[in-house]
């Protein structure tokens, strides 16, 4: 069994994606909006996640059973309006081995929406969440056995392509690439992403 650190079960990390369509958009553009965000993610989840170091990527990634993520890694559904806008609103777990994967959701705004402004404001956002995690994680784990020294975990930082290194690394990079392009021209369009800590009963 791979390892888990502490988690503050009650706390859940939060990602709402906007977006905006034609009034005349496709289904079929809609359902690949929604996979090619999950893909990205899940593709961000196993590059980064350490219990998937040993995940070996190929264009198997793309199958509906290549990303043998376990269900509490995976992003889960709390709302989806479709509208003007549409918005799309998943929530995981909140623990430090989901940081790469923020890291993650960050890229893909920065690659999709080109305004610098909003990048920085959710790169702030980002390292909040990556702080605030690693404070519920040391608080449990002093709680339960006393202040203990941890390990530290390889957190991907936007600003100096660290993280698309790291992909490279990894042997992720063309398959991350390939799932945010198709966003990229998707006629669904991200226009803003934010994300945050929140209670699993509420806001």
């Amino acid at each position: 069994m791979s390892d888990c650190p502490f988690v503050d079960f009650m706390k859940e990390i939060e990602i709402a994606v906007v977006g905006r369509e034609s009034d005349s958009v496709a289904l079929f553009d809609v359902v690949n909006f929604l996979f090619d965000f999950n893909v990205a993610y899940e593709i961000g989840r196993l590059a980064t996640d350490p219990n998937h170091e040993s995940f070996r990527f190929s264009p198997y990634v793309f199958f509906r059973k290549g990303r043998p993520l376990r269900v509490d890694e995976r992003l889960r559904l709390k709302t989806l309006n479709h509208g003007s806008p549409t918005k799309l609103v998943a929530r995981l777990t909140a623990t430090s081995l989901a940081i790469g994967s923020i890291w993650a959701i960050v890229q893909i705004y920065c690659k999709v929406v080109d305004h610098p402004v909003e990048h920085r404001r959710l790169i702030a956002e980002a390292r909040k969440v990556e702080l605030e995690v690693i404070e519920l994680e040391h608080r449990q784990r002093d709680s339960v056995a006393g202040p203990q020294q941890t390990n530290p975990i390889f957190i991907p930082r936007s600003e100096d392509d660290a993280f698309d290194r790291f992909l490279v690394e990894r042997g992720a990079h063309q398959y991350f690439q390939q799932a945010t392009n198709r966003l990229v021209i998707s006629p669904v369009r991200i226009e803003d992403v934010e994300v945050r800590i929140v209670s699993e009963t509420g806001r």
